[in-house]
């Protein structure tokens, strides 16, 4: 019986199918972590108000985190689902351009507003003295507001509803129960004082990246 020599398949496989099968693959690998990146920010509301709560020696509940978190599911749903509408009308090749513009421009507001704002010494936004259903309701609706520019740039740079909505819904989750928990040490007033800021220039640079991909 003749043995194929060593490397034979490997030499009849179409060297245009393997380039094509490693570009997909760096491809699916970028969209990850621009997905992640994209949930990372959209969820940095909802660290520095869990960091709000933990300061104060307020605790989250499982069932409010819950409601938050799905609020802000249902925004992101909603402002991703217009951005694809939006999609069809916009020139060739200038989605990105859009997308990315939008997700730079929320990072770089959200950046400089403590410059232009009276919030207080701290910085911090003003949150309710105890979550009430009420509060869970009104702190959720706002974060799903907050989030809709954001959902919009990242629907029109081309990142799928499915898998971005069900990792911000996972990060507001993580994000809200972490800072409440994190809020409650030592070292939780030096931590809230840098999300804010780091989650910002992570918008900026996910921006650019959209931009330039």
């Amino acid at each position: 019986m003749r043995k194929e020599p060593i490397g034979s398949f490997r030499n009849k496989m179409p060297y245009g199918s393997v380039l094509r099968f490693s570009g997909k693959g760096v491809f699916v690998r970028i969209q990850m972590l621009s997905v992640l990146a994209f949930s990372a920010a959209a969820s940095a509301d909802s660290l520095v108000v869990g960091l709000s709560y933990g300061l104060r020696k307020i605790k989250v509940d499982w069932k409010s985190n819950l409601v938050v978190a799905l609020l802000s599911l249902a925004g992101t749903v909603c402002s991703m689902i217009l951005g694809r509408m939006l999609l069809p009308v916009l020139p060739d090749r200038f989605e990105n351009v859009l997308g990315g513009g939008i997700i730079m421009g929320i990072g770089l507001f959200s950046l400089l507003r403590p410059w232009f704002s009276q919030k207080g010494k701290d910085g911090r936004e003003r949150v309710p003295r105890a979550l009430t259903l009420k509060s869970t309701l009104l702190l959720g609706a706002a974060l799903a507001v907050n989030n809709i520019g954001l959902g919009v740039g990242a629907s029109i740079t081309g990142m799928r509803l499915v898998p971005t909505a069900a990792c911000a819904f996972l990060c507001s989750l993580l994000f809200f129960f972490g800072g409440n928990w994190i809020g409650g040490l030592r070292e939780g007033g030096i931590i809230g004082w840098l999300a804010e800021p780091v989650a910002n220039l992570l918008m900026v640079g996910l921006g650019i990246f959209e931009i330039l991909v």
